[in-house]
């Protein structure tokens, strides 16, 4: 069974496109791949913000995957279907808290 790991960027200095990770977010990404370091990948896909790409890149260092930029920013891939914004994502994952 194929199993889809949705993750937030780390904390960030702000929410613009450029926005980069604190010292906080970047102790949050090695936590993030310190977490996942017994976890089987086969794909990163990351939105094209700097704040998501810096959230997973420690993840793709260890685990020698290439992280693909996910061409639709404002959509989520599930199931290989594009929905867009949270509320269709919601209908169709369970959200735990």
């Amino acid at each position: 069974m194929k199993k889809i790991y949705v993750v937030r960027h780390c904390e960030a200095q702000g929410q613009d496109s450029n926005s980069k990770l604190t010292e906080k977010g970047l102790i949050q990404s090695k936590s993030l791949s310190d977490f996942f370091s017994t976890t089987r990948i086969n794909r990163i896909i990351s939105s094209p913000y700097i704040r998501a790409i810096q959230s997973v890149v420690p993840i793709s260092e260890e685990k020698n995957i290439k992280v693909e930029i996910n061409v639709y920013p404002n959509a989520y891939l599930v199931q290989g279907i594009y929905l867009t914004g949270l509320k269709n994502l919601k209908k169709h994952m369970k959200i735990w808290t």
